[in-house]
């Protein structure tokens, strides 16, 4: 189910099955925004699916996709400060800090970036797409050759399909894929 203000009337009107597509959409997101803040995979896993069924609560609350975004990010963020306070991994006056910090602005648009990425990674074919992902994980081109049982220069093809692209999909915007393949 495509992502828009019709499927946050259909979760209003208490449709499972697209709560089940926003939520799918958005678990690995707020995952990594979470993980960002309290540094754990486990505990960033457990804030976001609270975050996802605080909306689920309040699901009559909103009328706009974009209002949904925001309050999974704030809710994320909030949850995983509280984490931090609860668990005292962080001084008072750091996360004093982390919550006024507009890294975390920073946080949510990178996320809203690597999440459009990580869809059109899903959509390039089979193997282009695990040459992609190899890539992306620090593999050196022989490396991923030799996983794969390919040569050097067809994982050097294939990267420059994917790249292409993912260019392409993006709007072309070079700056935005600069920024994505940079870290």
């Amino acid at each position: 189910m495509k992502l828009n203000d019709g499927i946050v009337s259909e979760i209003s009107n208490g449709n499972y099955l697209a709560f089940k597509s926003l939520f799918d959409n958005f678990f690995t997101s707020l995952c990594l925004f979470s993980s960002q803040i309290v540094k754990s995979n486990v505990a960033a896993q457990d804030i976001a699916q609270e975050a996802l069924i605080a909306y689920w609560k309040r699901k009559s609350d909103f009328e706009e996709l974009i209002k949904v975004k925001a309050f999974l990010y704030i809710t994320t963020k909030n949850l995983s400060l509280n984490y931090l306070k609860k668990n005292q991994k962080v001084a008072p006056v750091e996360v004093y800090t982390l919550a006024n910090d507009k890294t975390i602005q920073e946080l949510i648009i990178k996320e809203e970036v690597y999440a459009s990425l990580r869809e059109e990674i899903d959509r390039l074919p089979p193997r282009t797409r695990k040459v992609l992902q190899l890539a992306l994980q620090g593999m050196k081109n022989p490396e991923i050759a030799l996983q794969l049982n390919v040569s050097v220069n067809t994982v050097k093809t294939l990267k420059k399909n994917a790249y292409a692209e993912i260019r392409k999909a993006l709007g072309g915007d070079s700056f935005v894929f600069l920024l994505l393949f940079s870290e």
